[in-house]
């Protein structure tokens, strides 16, 4: 993966396995999505994270060609690996826009690899 200048998940080991997110739940609200994800940490417990994703982000992310369950999942996985304890247990994808520097770009480089 290719995060650009700043790599979120450089704190992490390249061995080291990171949090794995899957989707157990999908709603369309009025505004984009709304998905209940189980996030496996390596090594500890799961927990379970309940995400919002704006249309607005997800064709910011994707240009609409990738299914929001699966950026709802690189998001969660990459917010769990960078946040560890302090992920909340609720959050728009917007909110780790903003908490997590170069967040964005290394969604777009996990996404060319997922695509």
């Amino acid at each position: 993966m290719n995060a650009g200048p700043f790599d979120p998940l450089a704190h992490l080991d390249a061995d080291e396995a990171r949090p794995v997110a899957s989707v157990l739940e999908e709603r369309e609200g009025p505004h984009g999505w709304f998905f209940t994800l189980a996030i496996d940490h390596p090594n500890t417990t799961s927990e379970r994270l309940e995400l919002s994703l704006a249309w607005v982000d997800h064709d910011f992310y994707t240009g609409g060609g990738l299914k929001p369950s699966k950026l709802a999942e690189v998001i969660a996985e990459l917010a769990a690996g960078t946040l560890g304890e302090r992920l909340p247990a609720r959050a728009d994808a917007a909110v780790f826009r903003r908490r997590i520097p170069g967040f964005d770009d290394t969604v777009h480089d996990r996404l060319a690899t997922t695509r």
